[in-house]
């Protein structure tokens, strides 16, 4: 005998997962997306792991033994500057977003924000 209550109860999980999937693809994001209230730093650390570029290790070179930090935070640190900048954001922001990140004061992110401009992302405008 077939139990008609497991059949129906079967039926409409299935009809009600099924009416989610395509709300649920449609946020579902592409491989390097970071969300509008994610931490950049975490996301920028997550999406680009690539060894880092002659520019990016001049970058660490000029500041890993002033500012006493890990190559890996320098590194995820410039890649953010220019990737921020790109987007639009003006100079000062990043500069503070920066010298937070990095346990440093904002005059002190802006000249890491010139390094990173200079070494990796000779192209971006600073507003």
């Amino acid at each position: 005998m077939v139990n008609t209550r497991t059949h129906i109860g079967a039926l409409a999980a299935t009809a009600f997962v099924g009416c989610f999937l395509p709300i649920i693809a449609a946020h579902a994001q592409p491989p390097g997306f970071c969300g509008a209230h994610e931490d950049p730093f975490v996301c920028t650390a997550r999406n680009q792991t690539s060894p880092p570029t002659a520019g990016e290790s001049t970058f660490i070179g000029v500041l890993r033994g002033p500012l006493g930090t890990t190559e890996a935070k320098l590194l995820v640190a410039g890649r953010t500057i220019c990737t921020q900048l790109s987007a639009g954001a003006s100079g000062q922001y990043v500069a503070t977003e920066v010298g937070a990140y990095l346990g440093i004061d904002r005059r002190a992110g802006g000249q890491v924000l010139e390094e990173a401009v200079q070494d990796i992302c000779p192209g971006v405008h600073v507003s």
